[in-house]
């Protein structure tokens, strides 16, 4: 009686709050559409939202990928009219519009994905997806055959650098010999850089692809290659079916639901969120291929060691959120090619 009565109160209370009449809003950067898996991956919140019940709505506006400060304070804007009361904008390309669009309108509740920069109604929320990194790097030692392991990267930032060098330091935790060949692409999103470049790495001698970039190119040329390959931001295994052996994927609606589950309680505060496997905010997906090759023990003690210690070990040392929010550099072992 008393699991029944919680199921009950439970209930009421998404009935309720669903009868505030809330209304979410999503800004989107550039198309909506599976390869573009940054931008797709928060779409799989959206929907999350409106199944839980907790919002009346919740709406997206693209922007172009072009960086138009115009067309993006526009597209909050038509939210804005829209009636949506509290707006995720999903980009760091939106950061400086979202805080104007914030000040103008401090009855709305904005969250801004990967942003630094907070206000009154204007919190960040972002994943610790270098902790997958870690994890994909042991897989991607346990596979490769020669140890060298090669990495499309998108752009020299802190959230490249540290991904790439947690993945290198899950390499050499399985393979002490392991090597890493970086190329930059310059870009998130540049399909035919982005061919090449991928190409470049795996005729440089890498037998396993794993990348950074805002879509599946990386994955489809390695499945082209036969090369196994590790998919980033959403499950990318229709692009590479015989050779994906997992993806790290951002678990944005912890985020999306927390958030809104704050506002219809009157407790939302002004935050910056950075949460990792401890609050479920990153992971990966199930071991598609190779399956035979991972060790999944020790796998999964890697992530509860993770947890419980709050941290992960990369390169030699333990870094503090500033020094990873600053890291601008490559750990010893990793090779870049121009």
């Amino acid at each position: 009686m008393k699991i029944l009565l919680i199921i009950i109160l439970s209930l009421i209370s998404t009935v309720s709050m669903a009868q505030t009449n809330l209304k979410a809003g999503f800004v989107y950067l550039n198309k909506l559409s599976p390869f573009n898996s940054w931008t797709y991956q928060h779409e799989m919140s959206r929907i999350a939202l409106l199944e839980s019940g907790l919002v009346s709505d919740a709406i997206y506006v693209e922007v172009p990928e072009s960086g138009d400060s115009e067309k993006t304070n526009k597209a909050i804007d038509s939210l804005i009219k829209s009636g949506c009361k509290i707006i995720f904008s999903t980009s760091y390309d939106f950061m400086d519009e979202t805080v104007e669009m914030a000040e103008k309108n401090p009855e709305v509740i904005f969250m801004h994905c990967s942003g630094d920069k907070t206000g009154k109604n204007l919190g960040t929320y972002m994943g610790r997806m270098y902790e997958s990194d870690y994890l994909a790097g042991m897989m991607a030692a346990m596979v490769s055959k020669s140890g060298v392991v090669g990495y499309t990267a998108p752009v020299k930032i802190p959230e490249v650098y540290r991904g790439i060098n947690a993945f290198y330091t899950g390499m050499k935790s399985v393979n002490a010999n392991a090597r890493m060949i970086v190329k930059f692409v310059g870009e998130w999103k540049n399909s035919p850089v982005e061919r090449r470049v991928t190409a470049e790495i795996i005729s440089a001698g890498a037998d396993l692809l794993a990348h950074g970039m805002d879509s599946p190119v990386p994955c489809q040329v390695a499945e082209e290659m036969g090369v196994p390959t590790i998919g980033y931001n959403s499950d990318q295994s229709e692009f590479a079916p015989t050779q994906l052996i997992t993806s790290e994927v951002w678990n944005w609606d912890v985020f999306v639901l927390s958030a809104v589950s704050q506002v219809l309680a009157g407790t939302w505060q002004t935050e910056q969120l950075w949460w990792g496997f401890d609050r479920k905010g990153i992971d990966i997906t199930k071991i598609y291929n190779y399956a035979d090759k991972i060790d999944m023990k020790m796998i999964t003690d890697m992530k509860i060691k993770m947890i419980e210690e709050k941290g992960v070990i990369i390169g030699v040392k333990k870094y503090n959120d500033e020094e990873l929010l600053n890291m601008n550099f490559f750990i010893e072992g990793i090779t870049e090619i121009e």
